[in-house]
């Protein structure tokens, strides 16, 4: 694993507890959500997983900051060590729900689930968005409009986050 996509992966793991109460909140105490092998990771985005019913959840993180700065749904596009970002792996096709987690404040998170496969239906992801690189210049995100995205959403909210 490059060392890029090691830090993300290691960082993630910092919300599974707030993932899995989310989740038994939506679909019930169906399974417990389980981190990912960082080959799934890699390949097919996920940092945490739950199948229910034969469905992919796939559990995506965010650092704080990312929904109180930009206040859209962003999705990483570019990387500049070549890796395939998130956005490659939506459009192939991985996932069939994804629940996103943002550390927006200093005691909660942001969560959004939304239909993977009805935004790919839709084409959404292959609209022209902006990119915006990152001041590390190694990695670059699109925004997309929250009001884009409403339509496949879910469930959304802040959740308390829990002590450590």
């Amino acid at each position: 694993m490059k060392p890029d996509v090691q830090v993300d992966y290691q960082w993630s793991f910092k919300f599974y507890q707030e993932a899995d109460e989310i989740l038994s909140e939506f679909v019930g105490k169906t399974g417990t959500p389980r981190p990912s092998s960082p080959e799934r990771d890699m390949h097919e985005c996920s940092d945490y997983e739950l199948n229910v019913g034969g469905q992919d959840v796939m559990i995506r993180t965010r650092r704080r900051g990312f929904f109180k700065r930009f206040g859209d749904f962003t999705i990483r596009s570019w990387r500049a060590s070549q890796v395939p970002t998130e956005l490659d792996k939506i459009r192939d096709g991985h996932g069939d729900y994804y629940l996103y987690l943002s550390n927006v404040y200093d005691r909660s998170i942001y969560y959004c689930l939304w239909s993977a496969n009805d935004v790919r239906d839709a084409g959404i992801f292959d609209m022209d968005w902006p990119q915006i690189i990152n001041r590390d210049r190694q990695t670059g995100f699109i925004t997309i409009p929250y009001d884009v995205i409403e339509p496949f959403i879910m469930r959304e909210g802040y959740w308390p986050k829990k002590a450590t």
